[in-house]
Protein backbone atom coordinates (compact mmCIF):
# COMPACT_ATOMS: atom_id res chain seq x y z
CA UNK A 1 0.00 0.00 0.00
CA UNK A 2 2.65 2.40 0.77
CA UNK A 3 4.25 1.70 -2.67
CA UNK A 4 1.04 2.65 -4.35
CA UNK A 5 0.85 5.99 -2.23
CA UNK A 6 4.72 7.22 -3.30
CA UNK A 7 3.50 5.84 -7.21
CA UNK A 8 0.58 7.95 -6.86
CA UNK A 9 1.86 11.20 -5.08
CA UNK A 10 4.45 10.78 -8.44
CA UNK A 11 1.58 10.53 -10.93
CA UNK A 12 -0.03 13.45 -10.01
CA UNK A 13 2.86 15.76 -9.43
CA UNK A 14 4.15 15.09 -12.84
CA UNK A 15 1.04 15.03 -14.02
CA UNK A 16 1.39 19.24 -13.90
CA UNK A 17 4.43 19.63 -14.90
CA UNK A 18 5.25 16.80 -17.60
CA UNK A 19 2.60 15.04 -18.66
CA UNK A 20 -0.07 17.52 -20.14
CA UNK A 21 -2.37 15.38 -22.01
CA UNK A 22 -3.93 13.16 -19.05
CA UNK A 23 -6.47 14.00 -16.07
CA UNK A 24 -6.25 11.75 -13.38
CA UNK A 25 -8.29 11.22 -10.28
CA UNK A 26 -6.92 8.21 -7.68
CA UNK A 27 -8.01 9.74 -4.07
CA UNK A 28 -11.68 11.25 -2.65
CA UNK A 29 -10.85 12.05 0.22
CA UNK A 30 -10.91 15.75 0.85
CA UNK A 31 -14.64 15.46 0.34
CA UNK A 32 -17.11 16.89 -1.43
CA UNK A 33 -17.66 21.21 -2.04
CA UNK A 34 -15.35 22.01 -4.69
CA UNK A 35 -17.05 22.50 -7.89
CA UNK A 36 -14.06 23.99 -9.82
CA UNK A 37 -12.81 24.35 -12.63
CA UNK A 38 -9.66 23.24 -10.70
CA UNK A 39 -6.85 21.13 -12.29
CA UNK A 40 -5.68 19.15 -11.08
CA UNK A 41 -8.54 16.84 -9.32
CA UNK A 42 -6.11 16.35 -6.30
CA UNK A 43 -8.50 14.43 -4.03
CA UNK A 44 -11.99 16.74 -3.72
CA UNK A 45 -15.15 16.44 -6.11
CA UNK A 46 -18.00 18.46 -6.06
CA UNK A 47 -21.03 16.30 -4.40
CA UNK A 48 -21.79 12.83 -3.64
CA UNK A 49 -24.68 10.29 -2.00
CA UNK A 50 -24.70 7.13 -0.61
CA UNK A 51 -20.69 7.39 -1.19
CA UNK A 52 -18.04 6.37 1.63
CA UNK A 53 -14.97 7.97 0.00
CA UNK A 54 -12.47 8.70 2.78
CA UNK A 55 -12.69 5.69 4.90
CA UNK A 56 -9.58 4.30 2.43
CA UNK A 57 -8.04 6.87 -0.10
CA UNK A 58 -7.72 5.88 -3.42
CA UNK A 59 -10.99 4.13 -3.31
CA UNK A 60 -14.95 4.82 -3.68
CA UNK A 61 -17.69 2.33 -1.93
CA UNK A 62 -21.84 2.52 -0.99
CA UNK A 63 -22.01 4.35 2.29
CA UNK A 64 -22.72 2.09 5.11
CA UNK A 65 -25.49 3.89 7.21
CA UNK A 66 -24.12 2.22 10.29
CA UNK A 67 -25.61 2.89 14.12
CA UNK A 68 -28.18 5.42 15.56
CA UNK A 69 -30.90 7.15 13.55
CA UNK A 70 -33.61 9.41 15.10
CA UNK A 71 -37.46 9.13 14.48
CA UNK A 72 -38.54 11.09 17.20
CA UNK A 73 -37.80 12.90 20.50
CA UNK A 74 -41.16 14.21 21.79
CA UNK A 75 -43.17 11.21 23.63
CA UNK A 76 -43.19 11.29 27.34
CA UNK A 77 -41.96 8.16 29.01
CA UNK A 78 -41.70 5.88 26.06
CA UNK A 79 -41.59 2.06 26.90
CA UNK A 80 -43.22 -0.01 24.34
CA UNK A 81 -42.60 -0.41 20.54
CA UNK A 82 -43.42 -2.46 17.04
CA UNK A 83 -42.79 -2.31 13.80
CA UNK A 84 -45.39 -2.89 11.90
CA UNK A 85 -46.91 -2.04 8.15
CA UNK A 86 -50.14 0.30 9.51
CA UNK A 87 -50.60 2.21 6.25
CA UNK A 88 -50.84 -0.53 3.86
CA UNK A 89 -48.16 0.52 1.62
CA UNK A 90 -45.88 -2.31 1.77
CA UNK A 91 -43.32 -0.36 3.88
CA UNK A 92 -42.73 -1.20 7.75
CA UNK A 93 -43.77 1.88 9.98
CA UNK A 94 -43.39 2.34 13.91
CA UNK A 95 -45.94 2.72 17.02
CA UNK A 96 -44.81 3.51 20.68
CA UNK A 97 -46.72 4.09 23.85
CA UNK A 98 -45.76 6.60 26.28
CA UNK A 99 -47.10 7.92 29.31
CA UNK A 100 -49.21 10.87 27.91
CA UNK A 101 -49.97 8.75 24.68
CA UNK A 102 -49.99 5.75 22.04
CA UNK A 103 -48.73 6.96 18.21
CA UNK A 104 -47.65 5.32 15.43
CA UNK A 105 -44.76 7.23 12.99
CA UNK A 106 -45.42 7.20 9.26
CA UNK A 107 -42.06 6.08 7.44
CA UNK A 108 -42.49 8.78 4.63
CA UNK A 109 -39.57 7.82 2.33
CA UNK A 110 -39.72 4.09 2.77
CA UNK A 111 -35.98 4.11 3.63
CA UNK A 112 -36.09 5.58 7.40
CA UNK A 113 -34.84 9.03 6.92
CA UNK A 114 -38.13 10.71 7.18
CA UNK A 115 -40.88 10.25 9.68
CA UNK A 116 -43.99 11.67 10.41
CA UNK A 117 -46.23 11.19 13.68
CA UNK A 118 -49.63 10.21 13.85
CA UNK A 119 -51.76 9.98 17.38
CA UNK A 120 -53.48 6.76 17.79
CA UNK A 121 -55.06 7.74 21.61
CA UNK A 122 -54.09 10.05 24.42
CA UNK A 123 -54.19 6.99 26.96
CA UNK A 124 -51.25 6.22 27.36
CA UNK A 125 -49.11 4.35 30.54
CA UNK A 126 -46.04 4.64 32.14
CA UNK A 127 -45.67 0.53 31.52
CA UNK A 128 -46.86 -0.93 28.45
CA UNK A 129 -46.67 -4.38 26.35
CA UNK A 130 -47.47 -3.39 22.71
CA UNK A 131 -48.57 -5.91 20.14
CA UNK A 132 -49.86 -5.97 16.36
CA UNK A 133 -52.17 -7.82 14.66
CA UNK A 134 -55.26 -7.89 12.31
CA UNK A 135 -57.21 -8.40 14.78
CA UNK A 136 -61.06 -8.17 13.20
CA UNK A 137 -59.18 -9.51 9.73
CA UNK A 138 -60.18 -6.36 7.38
CA UNK A 139 -56.31 -6.18 5.82
CA UNK A 140 -55.20 -3.15 8.34
CA UNK A 141 -52.91 -3.95 10.95
CA UNK A 142 -54.68 -3.15 14.49
CA UNK A 143 -53.12 -2.96 17.97
CA UNK A 144 -53.36 -3.96 21.18
CA UNK A 145 -51.20 -3.46 24.77
CA UNK A 146 -51.69 -4.40 28.14
CA UNK A 147 -51.24 -1.69 30.64
CA UNK A 148 -49.92 -2.49 33.73
CA UNK A 149 -52.93 -1.70 36.73
CA UNK A 150 -54.94 -0.42 33.91
CA UNK A 151 -56.24 -3.35 32.04
CA UNK A 152 -56.11 -4.75 28.46
CA UNK A 153 -56.94 -2.45 25.56
CA UNK A 154 -57.20 -2.47 21.53
CA UNK A 155 -57.02 -0.20 18.62
CA UNK A 156 -59.19 -1.20 15.82
CA UNK A 157 -57.17 0.59 12.45
CA UNK A 158 -60.28 2.10 10.64
CA UNK A 159 -57.84 1.97 7.27
CA UNK A 160 -54.25 2.99 6.31
CA UNK A 161 -53.63 4.47 9.87
CA UNK A 162 -55.94 7.80 9.51
CA UNK A 163 -58.56 7.07 12.32
CA UNK A 164 -58.30 4.60 15.48
CA UNK A 165 -61.00 2.93 17.76
CA UNK A 166 -60.22 2.18 21.08
CA UNK A 167 -61.61 -0.30 22.83
CA UNK A 168 -61.52 -1.54 26.34
CA UNK A 169 -60.97 -5.76 26.56
CA UNK A 170 -60.92 -5.81 30.30
CA UNK A 171 -59.52 -4.06 33.17
CA UNK A 172 -57.27 -6.83 34.89
CA UNK A 173 -53.79 -5.32 36.59
CA UNK A 174 -52.08 -6.73 33.36
CA UNK A 175 -48.43 -7.13 33.02
CA UNK A 176 -47.10 -8.64 29.45
CA UNK A 177 -48.99 -10.13 26.52
CA UNK A 178 -48.30 -11.66 23.71
CA UNK A 179 -50.72 -12.40 19.95
CA UNK A 180 -51.19 -16.02 19.26
CA UNK A 181 -54.59 -17.87 17.39
CA UNK A 182 -54.76 -20.51 20.47
CA UNK A 183 -58.11 -22.09 19.36
CA UNK A 184 -56.65 -22.23 15.38
CA UNK A 185 -59.90 -20.54 13.89
CA UNK A 186 -57.84 -18.05 11.98
CA UNK A 187 -58.08 -14.73 14.05
CA UNK A 188 -55.25 -13.74 16.45
CA UNK A 189 -56.05 -14.17 19.92
CA UNK A 190 -54.47 -13.06 23.18
CA UNK A 191 -52.18 -14.06 25.81
CA UNK A 192 -52.15 -12.21 28.90
CA UNK A 193 -50.55 -12.54 32.26
CA UNK A 194 -52.08 -11.04 35.43
CA UNK A 195 -50.09 -9.71 38.27
CA UNK A 196 -52.24 -9.49 41.05
CA UNK A 197 -54.47 -12.33 40.29
CA UNK A 198 -51.83 -14.71 39.62
CA UNK A 199 -53.61 -15.64 36.51
CA UNK A 200 -52.03 -16.56 33.39
CA UNK A 201 -54.78 -16.77 30.55
CA UNK A 202 -55.72 -15.90 26.88
CA UNK A 203 -58.82 -13.94 25.40
CA UNK A 204 -60.61 -15.45 22.76
CA UNK A 205 -60.51 -13.03 19.59
CA UNK A 206 -65.01 -12.59 18.44
CA UNK A 207 -64.20 -8.99 17.28
CA UNK A 208 -64.74 -10.10 13.45
CA UNK A 209 -68.30 -10.97 14.20
CA UNK A 210 -69.56 -9.04 17.76
CA UNK A 211 -66.44 -6.91 18.76
CA UNK A 212 -65.93 -8.77 21.53
CA UNK A 213 -63.92 -11.28 23.55
CA UNK A 214 -64.10 -13.56 25.80
CA UNK A 215 -61.77 -14.59 29.09
CA UNK A 216 -59.83 -17.98 29.53
CA UNK A 217 -58.04 -19.45 31.88
CA UNK A 218 -54.48 -21.88 31.75
CA UNK A 219 -53.09 -21.23 34.92
CA UNK A 220 -54.50 -19.10 37.98
CA UNK A 221 -51.55 -19.63 40.54
CA UNK A 222 -48.61 -18.38 38.75
CA UNK A 223 -47.39 -15.91 41.32
CA UNK A 224 -45.87 -12.62 39.89
CA UNK A 225 -46.83 -13.22 36.23
CA UNK A 226 -45.00 -10.98 34.36
CA UNK A 227 -44.37 -11.83 30.72
CA UNK A 228 -45.63 -13.78 28.43
CA UNK A 229 -44.68 -15.61 24.59
CA UNK A 230 -46.68 -17.88 22.38
CA UNK A 231 -45.30 -20.67 20.30
CA UNK A 232 -45.52 -24.06 18.90
CA UNK A 233 -43.13 -25.54 21.51
CA UNK A 234 -44.11 -29.73 20.54
CA UNK A 235 -44.64 -29.43 16.91
CA UNK A 236 -48.10 -30.35 17.32
CA UNK A 237 -49.48 -27.46 14.97
CA UNK A 238 -50.99 -25.36 18.11
CA UNK A 239 -49.30 -22.26 19.97
CA UNK A 240 -47.99 -23.18 23.36
CA UNK A 241 -47.75 -20.87 25.90
CA UNK A 242 -44.29 -19.70 28.14
CA UNK A 243 -44.33 -17.28 31.21
CA UNK A 244 -42.03 -16.22 33.42
CA UNK A 245 -42.54 -14.74 37.51
CA UNK A 246 -40.38 -11.29 38.40
CA UNK A 247 -41.42 -12.81 41.91
CA UNK A 248 -40.12 -16.35 42.06
CA UNK A 249 -38.27 -16.39 39.07
CA UNK A 250 -39.82 -19.56 37.27
CA UNK A 251 -40.26 -20.00 33.92
CA UNK A 252 -42.79 -22.45 32.77
CA UNK A 253 -44.17 -23.62 29.71
CA UNK A 254 -48.27 -24.72 29.14
CA UNK A 255 -48.31 -27.02 26.28
CA UNK A 256 -51.66 -26.34 24.63
CA UNK A 257 -53.67 -29.65 24.07
CA UNK A 258 -57.13 -28.08 22.62
CA UNK A 259 -58.94 -29.01 25.59
CA UNK A 260 -56.88 -28.93 28.21
CA UNK A 261 -53.24 -27.05 28.86
CA UNK A 262 -50.63 -28.91 30.31
CA UNK A 263 -47.17 -27.53 32.66
CA UNK A 264 -43.70 -28.09 32.71
CA UNK A 265 -41.25 -25.69 34.47
CA UNK A 266 -38.55 -24.65 32.35
CA UNK A 267 -36.83 -22.72 35.07
CA UNK A 268 -37.22 -23.45 38.58
CA UNK A 269 -35.88 -20.02 39.99
CA UNK A 270 -34.10 -17.39 38.20
CA UNK A 271 -33.06 -13.64 39.73
CA UNK A 272 -36.13 -11.77 39.21
CA UNK A 273 -37.49 -12.41 35.36
CA UNK A 274 -37.56 -9.49 33.35
CA UNK A 275 -38.26 -10.62 29.62
CA UNK A 276 -38.63 -13.90 27.64
CA UNK A 277 -38.75 -14.88 24.10
CA UNK A 278 -39.47 -17.98 22.08
CA UNK A 279 -36.96 -18.58 19.33
CA UNK A 280 -35.26 -21.56 17.21
CA UNK A 281 -31.70 -20.41 18.64
CA UNK A 282 -29.87 -23.58 17.36
CA UNK A 283 -31.66 -24.10 14.51
CA UNK A 284 -32.95 -27.85 15.06
CA UNK A 285 -36.43 -26.99 14.12
CA UNK A 286 -37.32 -26.85 17.95
CA UNK A 287 -38.45 -23.68 19.94
CA UNK A 288 -36.25 -22.71 22.88
CA UNK A 289 -36.52 -19.98 25.63
CA UNK A 290 -34.06 -17.02 26.59
CA UNK A 291 -34.48 -15.75 29.61
CA UNK A 292 -33.45 -12.38 30.95
CA UNK A 293 -33.63 -11.86 34.54
CA UNK A 294 -31.64 -8.80 36.80
CA UNK A 295 -27.86 -10.21 36.01
CA UNK A 296 -28.13 -13.25 33.83
CA UNK A 297 -29.15 -14.03 29.97
CA UNK A 298 -29.71 -17.62 29.10
CA UNK A 299 -31.45 -19.16 26.62
CA UNK A 300 -32.92 -23.28 27.50
CA UNK A 301 -32.46 -25.65 24.66
CA UNK A 302 -35.74 -27.51 24.17
CA UNK A 303 -35.01 -30.98 24.37
CA UNK A 304 -38.40 -32.49 23.70
CA UNK A 305 -40.65 -30.25 26.04
CA UNK A 306 -40.45 -31.31 28.85
CA UNK A 307 -36.57 -31.69 29.30
CA UNK A 308 -34.82 -28.59 29.27
CA UNK A 309 -31.00 -27.55 29.24
CA UNK A 310 -29.43 -24.33 30.09
CA UNK A 311 -26.88 -22.41 27.73
CA UNK A 312 -25.47 -18.79 29.17
CA UNK A 313 -25.54 -16.17 26.86
CA UNK A 314 -24.53 -13.08 28.61
CA UNK A 315 -24.17 -11.48 31.87
CA UNK A 316 -25.16 -7.60 31.96
CA UNK A 317 -26.71 -5.49 34.87
CA UNK A 318 -30.07 -4.85 34.64
CA UNK A 319 -31.25 -6.94 31.42
CA UNK A 320 -35.08 -5.37 30.67
CA UNK A 321 -35.85 -6.05 27.04
CA UNK A 322 -34.82 -9.04 24.56
CA UNK A 323 -35.18 -9.04 20.47
CA UNK A 324 -33.80 -12.56 18.11
CA UNK A 325 -33.43 -11.93 14.45
CA UNK A 326 -30.89 -12.72 11.86
CA UNK A 327 -28.72 -9.51 11.95
CA UNK A 328 -26.13 -10.38 9.76
CA UNK A 329 -27.97 -12.98 7.08
CA UNK A 330 -25.58 -15.98 8.23
CA UNK A 331 -28.48 -17.81 8.48
CA UNK A 332 -28.21 -17.93 12.81
CA UNK A 333 -30.60 -16.07 15.13
CA UNK A 334 -28.63 -13.83 16.77
CA UNK A 335 -29.55 -11.74 20.32
CA UNK A 336 -30.00 -8.13 20.93
CA UNK A 337 -29.85 -7.49 24.75
CA UNK A 338 -31.14 -3.95 26.32
CA UNK A 339 -29.55 -2.84 29.31
CA UNK A 340 -31.38 -0.85 31.23
CA UNK A 341 -30.10 2.35 32.87
CA UNK A 342 -28.81 5.95 32.63
CA UNK A 343 -25.89 4.32 30.93
CA UNK A 344 -27.71 1.49 29.28
CA UNK A 345 -26.84 -0.08 25.58
CA UNK A 346 -28.19 -2.43 23.51
CA UNK A 347 -25.61 -5.52 23.12
CA UNK A 348 -25.24 -7.76 19.72
CA UNK A 349 -24.66 -10.85 20.79
CA UNK A 350 -23.75 -12.75 17.88
CA UNK A 351 -24.48 -16.15 17.27
CA UNK A 352 -21.34 -17.08 16.35
CA UNK A 353 -21.55 -20.82 14.98
CA UNK A 354 -25.38 -21.37 14.84
CA UNK A 355 -25.29 -23.98 17.55
CA UNK A 356 -26.01 -21.43 20.13
CA UNK A 357 -23.20 -22.47 22.81
CA UNK A 358 -20.86 -19.67 21.06
CA UNK A 359 -21.68 -15.79 21.34
CA UNK A 360 -19.48 -13.22 20.66
CA UNK A 361 -20.09 -9.08 21.72
CA UNK A 362 -20.52 -7.85 17.75
CA UNK A 363 -21.20 -4.28 18.54
CA UNK A 364 -22.95 -2.28 21.41
CA UNK A 365 -24.95 0.63 20.88
CA UNK A 366 -26.34 3.47 23.47
CA UNK A 367 -30.03 3.52 24.42
CA UNK A 368 -30.81 5.33 27.92
CA UNK A 369 -33.59 3.01 29.48
CA UNK A 370 -34.56 0.63 27.22
CA UNK A 371 -37.64 -1.65 27.97
CA UNK A 372 -38.33 -2.86 24.90
CA UNK A 373 -37.17 -3.45 21.37
CA UNK A 374 -38.92 -3.93 17.80
CA UNK A 375 -36.67 -5.41 14.96
CA UNK A 376 -38.10 -5.19 10.85
CA UNK A 377 -36.60 -4.27 7.74
CA UNK A 378 -37.71 -0.41 7.94
CA UNK A 379 -35.75 0.78 4.66
CA UNK A 380 -36.43 -2.24 2.32
CA UNK A 381 -33.17 -3.49 1.64
CA UNK A 382 -33.18 -7.26 3.09
CA UNK A 383 -31.34 -6.51 6.38
CA UNK A 384 -33.52 -5.81 9.80
CA UNK A 385 -33.13 -3.13 11.44
CA UNK A 386 -33.87 -2.78 15.45
CA UNK A 387 -35.82 0.64 17.02
CA UNK A 388 -36.44 0.78 20.80
CA UNK A 389 -37.38 3.57 23.17
CA UNK A 390 -34.96 5.43 25.29
CA UNK A 391 -37.34 5.87 28.17
CA UNK A 392 -36.27 9.56 29.84
CA UNK A 393 -38.78 12.63 31.07
CA UNK A 394 -38.75 12.70 27.27
CA UNK A 395 -37.96 9.99 25.25
CA UNK A 396 -36.36 9.14 22.35
CA UNK A 397 -37.54 6.81 19.21
CA UNK A 398 -34.56 5.78 17.60
CA UNK A 399 -33.63 3.26 15.28
CA UNK A 400 -30.01 1.56 14.28
CA UNK A 401 -29.00 0.44 10.98
CA UNK A 402 -27.17 -3.10 11.44
CA UNK A 403 -26.39 -3.57 7.66
CA UNK A 404 -26.97 -3.16 4.26
CA UNK A 405 -25.48 -0.45 1.74
CA UNK A 406 -27.52 2.16 0.62
CA UNK A 407 -27.70 2.27 -3.42
CA UNK A 408 -27.07 3.79 -5.89
CA UNK A 409 -24.27 6.03 -4.70
CA UNK A 410 -23.67 8.49 -7.08
CA UNK A 411 -20.18 11.58 -7.07
CA UNK A 412 -19.86 14.06 -9.07
CA UNK A 413 -16.29 15.48 -9.80
CA UNK A 414 -15.12 18.73 -9.59
CA UNK A 415 -14.92 20.31 -13.41
CA UNK A 416 -11.26 20.08 -14.60
CA UNK A 417 -9.34 22.82 -15.98
CA UNK A 418 -7.47 21.32 -19.33
CA UNK A 419 -5.75 24.51 -19.78
CA UNK A 420 -5.91 23.63 -23.73
CA UNK A 421 -5.76 26.69 -25.95
CA UNK A 422 -5.75 24.60 -29.05
CA UNK A 423 -8.59 22.48 -30.24
CA UNK A 424 -8.30 18.42 -28.47
CA UNK A 425 -7.65 15.03 -29.83
CA UNK A 426 -9.60 13.38 -27.13
CA UNK A 427 -8.07 9.74 -27.37
CA UNK A 428 -9.59 7.35 -24.18
CA UNK A 429 -11.33 7.42 -20.84
CA UNK A 430 -9.95 4.50 -18.52
CA UNK A 431 -10.96 3.41 -14.55
CA UNK A 432 -10.30 1.13 -12.44
CA UNK A 433 -12.72 -0.75 -10.61
CA UNK A 434 -14.09 -3.72 -8.79
CA UNK A 435 -17.46 -5.38 -9.23
CA UNK A 436 -18.72 -8.55 -7.25
CA UNK A 437 -21.69 -10.25 -8.35
CA UNK A 438 -24.64 -8.16 -8.15
CA UNK A 439 -22.94 -5.24 -8.73
CA UNK A 440 -22.07 -2.67 -11.27
CA UNK A 441 -20.30 1.10 -11.80
CA UNK A 442 -20.98 3.27 -14.52
CA UNK A 443 -19.70 6.74 -15.41
CA UNK A 444 -21.16 9.70 -17.43
CA UNK A 445 -19.08 12.57 -18.69
CA UNK A 446 -19.71 16.19 -20.20
CA UNK A 447 -17.14 18.93 -21.32
CA UNK A 448 -18.03 22.38 -22.28
CA UNK A 449 -15.57 25.51 -23.63
CA UNK A 450 -16.94 27.35 -20.86
CA UNK A 451 -17.09 26.40 -17.12
CA UNK A 452 -20.26 28.24 -16.27
CA UNK A 453 -22.31 26.40 -18.79
CA UNK A 454 -20.69 22.50 -19.22
CA UNK A 455 -22.74 20.62 -21.87
CA UNK A 456 -25.02 17.53 -21.21
CA UNK A 457 -24.17 14.11 -19.48
CA UNK A 458 -23.20 11.89 -21.71
CA UNK A 459 -25.12 8.34 -21.27
CA UNK A 460 -24.19 5.74 -18.99
CA UNK A 461 -20.86 4.40 -19.82
CA UNK A 462 -20.28 0.54 -18.31
CA UNK A 463 -16.66 0.26 -19.25
CA UNK A 464 -13.41 2.20 -20.34
CA UNK A 465 -13.93 3.53 -24.04
CA UNK A 466 -12.83 5.56 -26.73
CA UNK A 467 -13.84 9.34 -26.23
CA UNK A 468 -13.92 10.37 -29.60
CA UNK A 469 -17.73 10.99 -30.05
CA UNK A 470 -18.32 11.86 -26.59
CA UNK A 471 -16.54 15.11 -26.31
CA UNK A 472 -16.10 17.69 -28.51
CA UNK A 473 -12.15 19.13 -29.87
CA UNK A 474 -13.82 22.47 -27.78
CA UNK A 475 -14.30 21.51 -24.32
CA UNK A 476 -11.40 23.13 -22.87
CA UNK A 477 -13.47 21.68 -19.63
CA UNK A 478 -14.49 17.99 -17.76
CA UNK A 479 -16.27 16.52 -15.13
CA UNK A 480 -17.47 13.01 -14.48
CA UNK A 481 -20.26 11.61 -13.23
CA UNK A 482 -20.35 8.08 -10.76
CA UNK A 483 -23.35 5.61 -10.16
CA UNK A 484 -22.46 2.71 -7.97
CA UNK A 485 -25.03 0.35 -7.37
CA UNK A 486 -25.40 -3.35 -5.84
CA UNK A 487 -28.28 -5.79 -5.86
CA UNK A 488 -27.06 -7.14 -2.24
CA UNK A 489 -27.17 -5.34 0.23
CA UNK A 490 -23.94 -7.01 1.76
CA UNK A 491 -21.62 -6.16 -0.99
CA UNK A 492 -20.29 -2.80 -2.81
CA UNK A 493 -18.50 -2.30 -5.85
CA UNK A 494 -15.35 -0.37 -5.37
CA UNK A 495 -13.98 2.63 -7.85
CA UNK A 496 -10.26 2.96 -7.82
CA UNK A 497 -9.07 5.54 -10.33
CA UNK A 498 -10.45 7.40 -13.41
CA UNK A 499 -8.12 8.91 -16.34
CA UNK A 500 -9.07 10.81 -19.00
CA UNK A 501 -6.16 10.82 -22.40
CA UNK A 502 -5.81 13.76 -24.93
CA UNK A 503 -3.32 15.50 -27.34
CA UNK A 504 -3.48 18.75 -29.24
CA UNK A 505 -4.99 18.02 -32.96
CA UNK A 506 -2.09 18.72 -35.53
CA UNK A 507 0.96 17.70 -33.60
CA UNK A 508 2.51 14.21 -34.49
CA UNK A 509 4.33 12.01 -32.47
CA UNK A 510 8.08 12.43 -33.95
CA UNK A 511 11.01 10.44 -31.93
CA UNK A 512 13.55 13.56 -32.88
CA UNK A 513 11.31 16.24 -30.10
CA UNK A 514 12.87 17.06 -27.80
CA UNK A 515 10.62 15.32 -24.85
CA UNK A 516 12.33 13.54 -22.70
CA UNK A 517 9.77 10.33 -23.00
CA UNK A 518 7.01 9.78 -25.15
CA UNK A 519 4.79 6.84 -26.95
CA UNK A 520 5.26 6.35 -30.32
CA UNK A 521 1.50 6.09 -32.10
CA UNK A 522 -1.77 6.71 -30.20
CA UNK A 523 -2.96 6.12 -26.55
CA UNK A 524 -4.62 3.60 -26.26
CA UNK A 525 -2.54 0.91 -27.36
CA UNK A 526 -3.78 -2.18 -28.89
CA UNK A 527 -1.31 -5.07 -27.73
CA UNK A 528 2.68 -3.92 -27.90
CA UNK A 529 3.75 -0.29 -27.81
CA UNK A 530 6.75 1.36 -28.63
CA UNK A 531 8.65 3.86 -25.84
CA UNK A 532 11.18 6.73 -27.26
CA UNK A 533 13.22 8.35 -24.86
CA UNK A 534 16.28 10.56 -24.68
CA UNK A 535 19.73 11.20 -23.21
CA UNK A 536 21.12 15.06 -23.28
CA UNK A 537 24.21 13.01 -21.78
CA UNK A 538 25.51 9.65 -21.30
CA UNK A 539 24.98 7.73 -17.98
CA UNK A 540 22.55 5.32 -16.42
CA UNK A 541 18.77 5.16 -17.82
CA UNK A 542 16.07 3.40 -16.13
CA UNK A 543 12.82 2.99 -17.67
CA UNK A 544 10.38 1.16 -15.39
CA UNK A 545 6.24 0.12 -16.13
CA UNK A 546 3.85 -0.03 -12.65
CA UNK A 547 0.36 -0.72 -12.44
CA UNK A 548 -1.96 1.11 -10.79
CA UNK A 549 -1.88 -0.83 -7.04
CA UNK A 550 1.82 0.36 -7.45
CA UNK A 551 3.55 -2.86 -8.46
CA UNK A 552 6.70 -2.92 -11.23
CA UNK A 553 5.65 -5.21 -13.98
CA UNK A 554 8.19 -4.59 -16.40
CA UNK A 555 11.46 -3.01 -16.27
CA UNK A 556 12.60 -2.68 -20.40
CA UNK A 557 15.53 -0.41 -20.08
CA UNK A 558 18.25 -0.42 -17.05
CA UNK A 559 21.92 0.11 -17.51
CA UNK A 560 24.31 2.41 -18.83
CA UNK A 561 23.03 4.55 -22.50
CA UNK A 562 24.84 6.87 -24.78
CA UNK A 563 23.41 10.36 -25.62
CA UNK A 564 20.82 10.90 -27.77
CA UNK A 565 17.85 9.29 -29.19
CA UNK A 566 16.41 5.38 -28.25
CA UNK A 567 13.51 3.52 -28.21
CA UNK A 568 12.25 0.47 -26.78
CA UNK A 569 9.51 -1.84 -27.51
CA UNK A 570 6.93 -3.12 -24.51
CA UNK A 571 5.11 -6.37 -25.53
CA UNK A 572 3.31 -8.85 -23.13
CA UNK A 573 1.09 -6.55 -20.61
CA UNK A 574 -2.55 -7.31 -19.99
CA UNK A 575 -5.30 -4.75 -20.59
CA UNK A 576 -5.57 -1.97 -18.51
CA UNK A 577 -3.82 1.77 -17.41
CA UNK A 578 0.29 1.46 -17.18
CA UNK A 579 2.52 4.21 -15.49
CA UNK A 580 5.82 4.47 -17.38
CA UNK A 581 8.26 6.25 -15.09
CA UNK A 582 11.89 6.83 -16.81
CA UNK A 583 14.74 8.32 -15.00
CA UNK A 584 18.11 9.38 -16.69
CA UNK A 585 21.31 12.06 -16.13
CA UNK A 586 19.72 15.76 -15.41
CA UNK A 587 16.30 14.46 -16.82
CA UNK A 588 12.89 12.22 -16.05
CA UNK A 589 9.70 12.27 -16.82
CA UNK A 590 6.41 9.72 -16.82
CA UNK A 591 3.38 9.15 -19.22
CA UNK A 592 0.46 6.58 -18.66
CA UNK A 593 -0.77 4.61 -20.94
CA UNK A 594 -3.80 2.18 -21.63
CA UNK A 595 -3.73 -1.21 -23.02
CA UNK A 596 -6.13 -2.77 -25.09
CA UNK A 597 -5.90 -6.24 -25.85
Amino acid sequence: MKMRIVLLLLIISFSTVVSANSALQTDWSGGPGTPGPIGPWGSVFDVCTNINYDTSPGILSLSLPYGEHNIDNEIWNANSIVIADFNGDGFFDVAAVGSDAIYWWENIDNQGFSWVRHLISSNGSDRSWLNSADFDDDGDIDLCASYSSEGLFWWENEGAGASWIERQISAFDARGSSVADIDSDGYQDIVLAVYDSEDIMWWRNKVATSHSWSPNYIDGAFSGALIVDAMDMNGSGRPDVVAGSNVTGQVAVWVNHGTYWEKDIVVAEAPSVHDLLVDDINGDGDYDVVVASNNLVSWWENINWTHWTNHTIDTPVYCYALASADLNDDGFRDLLIAKWGSGGEVHWMENSDGSGLSWTLKDSFSSRWSYDIATGDLNADGIPEFATPSWETQSTIQYFRIGGYDTPGELTSSIYDTGAVDEINWDYLHWDSEEPGSTDIQVQIRGSSDAETMGNWSAWLSGPTNLQGLLEPTDRYIQYNLKLTSGDPWITPKFNDITFLWSVTGISVDPTIEEPLVLMGCNPVQGSFQLAYQLTAPGEANLRIYDLTGREVLSPVSGWMDAGSHSTTVTGLPSGLYVCTYSAPETSAQLRVVVIN
